[in-house]
C-alpha cells in the first residue's frame, strides 16, 4: 500500500456477519464471506477490533500449609495444579480477508 506503517482492513460486503462460532482447524468463527480484500491503493470500510475471538478461561489451583518444626525451622506443603479443567486453548480467528478457507471439493 501506499502508506508504510499502516495496516490494511477488508471491505464489509454483507450487512451482518454470521458467527457460527466453530473451533478448530478447518473450522470458522465468522462467516469469512462477509468480507473482502482490498485490491486497490485505499483503505477498507470496516473498522479496527471489528471481531472478537473466544474467550479464554484457564482455572488454576494450589494448597499451601506451613509446619513448624522447631523455632528457626518451617517446612512446607505445596500442592498445585495448572488448567485443571484440561481445556484446550485455540488462537484467535486470522483477520487477513484475502486468505480464505477452501471448502471442500464434492465429487
Amino acid at each position: 500500500m501506499n502508506s508504510p506503517g499502516n495496516t490494511q482492513t477488508a471491505d464489509q460486503v454483507k450487512s451482518t456477519v454470521e458467527k457460527p462460532g466453530q473451533i478448530g482447524p478447518g473450522k470458522t468463527w465468522f462467516d469469512p464471506y462477509a468480507f473482502m480484500p482490498v485490491t486497490t491503493a485505499r483503505f477498507g470500510r470496516t473498522g479496527r477490533n471489528l471481531m472478537r475471538g473466544p474467550g479464554l478461561v484457564n482455572l488454576d489451583a494450589s494448597v499451601f500449609r506451613d509446619f513448624r518444626l522447631s523455632e528457626g525451622w518451617t517446612m512446607q506443603f505445596r500442592a498445585e495444579s495448572f488448567n485443571v479443567t484440561n481445556t484446550l486453548a485455540f488462537m484467535n480467528p486470522g483477520t487477513d480477508a484475502s486468505v480464505r478457507q477452501m471448502e471442500p471439493s464434492r465429487t
